[in-house]
């Protein structure tokens, strides 16, 4: 193991074979996946408005079952 002042040989992304294909790199192509973003923020609106429509459902049903025991009580 080289010791703390030894120099580190640089750091180069791999060269792409013929076709451009079959390497994986850290590095993305300009313009590639425009859409990602959009289509996470939609599944994100999504799940948030599931969520609300979900619980809003979930509290209607536990006042309707109060006032359905407080009804049965008198």
């Amino acid at each position: 193991m080289p010791g703390p002042g030894a120099a580190r040989p640089p750091v180069t992304a791999p060269a792409p074979n013929a076709a451009g294909h079959g390497q994986l790199t850290l590095v993305s192509p300009a313009g590639a996946g425009d859409d990602d973003g959009r289509l996470w923020i939609i599944v994100l609106a999504l799940v948030v408005i599931a969520e609300a429509a979900a619980l809003w459902i979930a509290s209607c049903v536990g006042v309707w079952r109060r006032r359905r025991a407080l009804r049965a009580q008198e």
